[in-house]
């Protein structure tokens, strides 16, 4: 049940683009979409948007240095910038996915 913050690639891009390009030096922002996605649904969507008959198998850590959840707070990051659209999950996973089809032939 280990959860993750993704983020699409594109987004980390315009986001550093932003505060570069407005002097923002003297202030931290936790750069996320402030959405919490288990490892095991993104290997569904993944299955889902390829159409691969692959099946989810979990592999289960007890290591104490597993992370078991992580999710950041973007808070202030979207004050700075409330303009700023972050790429859904789904949308994210597409575009991946259609950019590796192109460029892995």
């Amino acid at each position: 049940n280990a959860t993750r913050d993704f983020i699409f690639v594109e987004d980390t891009g315009k986001i550093n683009l932003l505060v570069t390009e407005q002097n923002t030096t003297e202030t931290i922002f936790n750069v996320s979409t402030k959405t919490e996605t288990t490892v095991k649904e993104l290997a569904e969507r993944i299955i889902k948007y390829t159409a691969s008959k692959s099946k989810v198998v979990a592999q289960v850590s007890n290591s104490e240095a597993s992370i078991q959840r992580s999710v950041l707070d973007n808070d202030i990051l979207m004050k700075q910038f409330p303009s700023l659209k972050l790429t859904s999950i789904d949308e994210g996973l597409k575009k991946t996915i259609e950019w590796y089809k192109k460029n892995n032939k």
